[in-house]
């Protein structure tokens, strides 16, 4: 979809989810390019001036932030999931691994799974 054409909004969003329930506990706006660099445009839909271009994975990193002081402590109470524009992107999954998050993402067949002599890849992991 291309938003010059279409009205659209996007946004990232971040859940909390147990066995009693879910919730939507943090949300980010994501603006593209075009409108991050049209000042005029951001003006008149009241964007905050500082306010710049991030990438999702970006916007879900400052979410996760947010978010850990206040999330409960112990291994295996925290994971993350997320989609492929996240699991893609090496950047977002090693801020995962810094903070010895648990993750599942979405990633393609070809994506290296493991940083060791004779990398793995998703697809020979998987046997049909």
């Amino acid at each position: 979809m291309n938003c010059g054409v279409f009205p659209c909004q996007v946004g990232v969003m971040a859940a909390w989810a147990t066995g009693a329930g879910q919730t939507l506990i943090d949300r980010e706006l994501y603006l593209p390019r075009e409108w991050t660099d049209a000042p005029e445009r951001c003006r008149a839909a009241h964007v905050p001036p500082e306010r710049g271009f991030l990438t999702k994975p970006r916007l879900a990193e400052a979410m996760i932030t947010r978010a850990l002081p206040d999330l409960p402590c112990g291994a295996g109470a925290v994971w993350v999931a997320a989609d492929e524009v996240y699991g893609r992107e090496q950047a977002f999954r090693s801020f995962l691994e810094e903070r010895r998050l648990p993750y599942v993402v979405n990633i393609q067949a070809n994506t290296p799974v493991m940083a060791r002599p004779g990398w793995r890849h998703a697809a020979r992991l998987v046997t049909w």
